[in-house]
């Protein structure tokens, strides 16, 4: 008859009786190990559109290597042989915040759970937007203004006249500021 074990335990077998009635003394004694349920949980962050996701695999308890599956956007992936804290690159890139479910790990021993636990990648979008400049005298500093359309300012610029190049950092979208001096007119890129 099975029974459920909790803890390694040793058990001795004391004898044998077959059908025939004939018995045996053994004396035997046997071991059942008793393993801990793999448990882990997925961790996401946030990239920018474009960028591969990574997610970080944590075990809390279990044997490594684990085989893990898990899901994202309605598609279900399975890895094999993860160590504890491993980061792996999700197989396709991300155009949206997109949840990942870790649905089911084994470990080393064969033990298994469906753990079900949730993650997010939030996916921001790649900055946009264009320049405008106001009118200036020769010698004089111009003021241009950057107009986001999309990213989180500040912004660094890295903007050029066709010869010269020059970054410019902590611009916020639709305030002025100031570029080196010009002789003529100039096309800014």
């Amino acid at each position: 008859t099975p029974f459920a074990v909790n803890n390694t335990s040793s058990y001795k077998l004391h004898s044998v009786t077959d059908a025939n009635g004939c018995t045996n003394t053994l004396d035997s004694i046997f071991s059942i190990p008793v393993y801990p349920l793999p448990h882990a949980y997925l961790t996401g962050g946030t990239i920018c559109t474009g960028e591969s996701a990574p997610l970080l695999f944590t075990a809390t308890s279990g044997t490594s290597p684990f085989n893990i599956g898990y899901s994202g956007n309605g598609n279900g992936y399975a890895l094999i042989g993860l160590s504890n804290n491993s980061t792996f690159t999700i197989p396709y890139l991300l155009t949206d915040t997109t949840a990942f479910t870790l649905i089911s790990i084994t470990d080393a021993n064969g033990c298994s759970t469906n753990p079900d636990t949730t993650t997010t990648v939030n996916v921001n979008p790649l900055p946009q937007g264009g320049i405008t400049g106001s009118t200036a005298c020769a010698g004089d500093s111009a003021g241009i203004t950057f107009n986001a359309s999309n990213g989180t300012g500040p912004f660094e610029l890295e903007i050029s006249d066709g010869a010269n190049t020059t970054i410019y950092y902590d611009i916020q979208s639709g305030v002025p500021f100031k570029i080196t001096p010009v002789t003529g007119t100039t096309n800014m890129s």
